[in-house]
């Protein structure tokens, strides 16, 4: 156990060796990507649409992309210019790493020339593997995936469709845990190709060997250097926040005090914010690399202690204050993360499937909690019978929601009305209808404004005209906006109903100008959704939505990109996450705890 410790105790060490210089280079590699990289990708991007006769990317064109020769040459050189960004920063991190072993004291600049001819290294047709890992790393929780990967996540509406299946679930839960055990088992791999300089495969053969016999050691050493490190991280706050304290009692008195008290919190969080993942990060890489070195029989150079001399201890401290003042600024920029929505902000909650959290999706129950929770509309889901009704359902089965695996094509309007729409989600809900668009406006009128979605099966009649004369017939006509995943189908909409107010639906879109036709408004999946899309669609006049956002992180992107509306299945969290805009709950806590109220 004593071994233990002592080892722990070391790789803090290298990894905190260098910290002026680890944070220096990690706001220098971030302002990289922000000022360079990510416009270059962009307009890699931009340049495949334009080469492929499209003036928009989107779930409907994107097969016309893809049969471009040249657009897929852009895009190939969009993936390997992001990879190496991507590896540049592992590479850089293990450069770090293997200096802090080796005791040495390295500027940020010559480990960006060293990290730069090593990470070219792994483009070498013999290395070129390493960009398969690439997705791996941001699939599991892996100490080398620093910099954007760990921000790499799967759209909500792609998980909330994996939970909603056990199957799905277990499927997704086994090759998470598959990608987690291959990457453990190349936990020695990426040092073996950057430090030791081994070719892909044969980095692969000197991981195995290396952990063979030793991975319950691997595996102990890693998990207690990171419970040492967040245990170390938390001391030192906990007793910053406490001097902060009580400077500003001294200093201060009565209300001055709390008001220097959460206006210094501030500035330190925001360098806390930014530090401290960063140190995360490569405590864990320095676990990798010095029980690499010490799999390979390597010992690390004794300490010796440094001659002082004055003008090398006044260049640290230059290095370390523009270390500081550099984190400082950054934390406070929206580069590191997303900023509050200004004042007045007032965007659309929009109740998912009529709100299908806390009710059956798509019922006239769920649209009654949406208008009781507060909704401003509800978006629901409108396709056609084989007899022509328009019913309420979002998937083309009811096999779901009713119990009943037959295509709603397939089925009368008779029919649907024996289902029941309520007995999935809960025993107080059996008997819940699957309702008609007809009744759903009803329910509606005066209560709450809609987004019908219209979702073509390819078995329908007139479902544009049918729809509308049914609007029409309910006199909602200013309460509803149609919505479609189809082109055809909103500009039928206008072409019958030019007044009526339109809603594209794409999980994926880029374009230079949002100007298209028979479009009025956008519903974009929030992971694609950027505070550029929705400045540039405001300039053309159109509202953005942001779908599906049922977590507070993406609640907070939403707000924080300016989007019009928001489409969530949690009406309450997105109330509650608009509240609490610009507010901290923790300083609200502390400051309450230590200044009284």
């Amino acid at each position: 156990m004593k071994r233990s410790w002592a080892e722990a105790r070391q790789v803090l060490s290298i990894a905190l060796r260098g910290g002026s210089t680890l944070l220096l280079f990690e706001v220098l590699y971030k302002l990289l990507g922000f000022a360079v990289v990510l416009p270059a990708l962009n307009a890699l991007l931009r340049r495949a649409i334009r080469v492929s006769g499209l003036t928009f990317l989107g779930q409907q064109t994107l097969g016309q992309l893809l049969h471009s020769p040249a657009a897929v040459a852009l895009l190939l050189a969009a993936g390997l210019l992001l990879g190496l960004y991507l590896l540049f920063e592992m590479v850089w991190q293990l450069c770090y790493c293997q200096a802090g072993w080796q005791r040495q004291r390295t500027a940020v600049w010559s480990l960006c020339g060293r990290a730069a001819v090593r990470t070219m290294r792994l483009f070498l047709p013999r290395n070129i593997g390493i960009l398969l890992v690439l997705p791996l790393f941001a699939l599991t929780a892996w100490p080398l995936a620093g910099g954007i990967l760990p921000q790499v996540q799967l759209p909500e509406f792609i998980t909330d469709f994996i939970w909603q299946s056990k199957a799905l679930t277990a499927a997704y839960i086994a090759l998470v845990a598959l990608s987690c055990a291959l990457l453990f088992f190349y936990l020695l791999g990426m040092p073996a190709m950057v430090l030791g300089e081994e070719h892909f495969f044969s980095s692969i053969k000197t991981s195995w060997r290396l952990l063979r016999g030793n991975m319950r050691r691997a595996l102990g050493r890693i998990l207690l250097t990171t419970v040492l490190f967040w245990l170390a991280a938390g001391a030192l706050l906990a007793a910053a926040v406490g001097g902060l304290a009580a400077y500003t009692k001294l200093r201060y008195s009565g209300s001055a005090a709390r008001y220097a008290f959460r206006s210094l919190y501030g500035s330190g969080a925001s360098f806390v914010r930014m530090a401290l993942p960063v140190f995360a990060t490569v405590v864990l890489v320095a676990a990798v690399v010095a029980f690499y070195y010490r799999c390979m029989g390597a010992e690390r150079p004794p300490y010796r202690r440094p001659r002082r001399r004055w003008y090398v201890l006044g260049r640290q401290a230059v290095a370390v204050l523009c270390s500081l003042l550099a984190v400082g600024l950054f934390g406070e920029s929206e580069m590191a993360g997303y900023l509050p929505a200004p004042a007045g902000y007032d965007p659309y909650i929009v109740a998912h499937r009529a709100g299908s959290l806390f009710a059956p999706e798509n019922t006239v129950a769920a649209l009654d909690r949406a208008v009781a929770d507060g909704a401003d509309m509800a978006e629901i889901d409108v396709q056609q019978t084989a007899d022509g009704a328009l019913v309420i359902l979002h998937d083309t089965s009811f096999a779901r929601t009713a119990g009943v695996d037959r295509p709603v094509w397939a089925v009368t309007w008779e029919q649907v009305q024996r289902y029941d729409a309520g007995s999935y989600f809960g025993a107080e809900y059996a008997g819940e209808p699957v309702p008609s668009l007809p009744q759903m406006l009803k329910a509606a009128k005066g209560r709450i404004d809609l987004m019908i979605e219209l979702k073509s099966t390819g078995h329908d009649r007139e479902l544009v005209a049918r729809t509308i004369a049914a609007i029409k017939d309910a006199d909602m006509m200013r309460q509803c906006v149609l919505a479609s995943m189809d082109l055809d189908l909103l500009r039928q909409v206008k072409e019958l109903q030019p007044g009526l107010p339109t809603v594209y639906i794409s999980a994926l879109l880029v374009a230079d100008r949002y100007d298209m036709q028979w479009i009025d408004a956008f519903s974009v999946e929030t992971s694609m959704l950027t505070g550029e899309m929705v400045a540039a669609a405001h300039l053309e006049h159109k509202r953005v939505f942001a779908w599906t956002t049922n977590s507070e992180g993406t609640i907070q992107k939403a707000f924080s990109c300016g989007a019009d509306g928001i489409i969530t299945d949690n009406v309450p969290m997105a109330h509650y996450t608009q509240d609490l805009q610009g507010r901290d709950l923790l300083l609200d806590e502390l400051t309450q705890w230590l200044f009284g109220k």
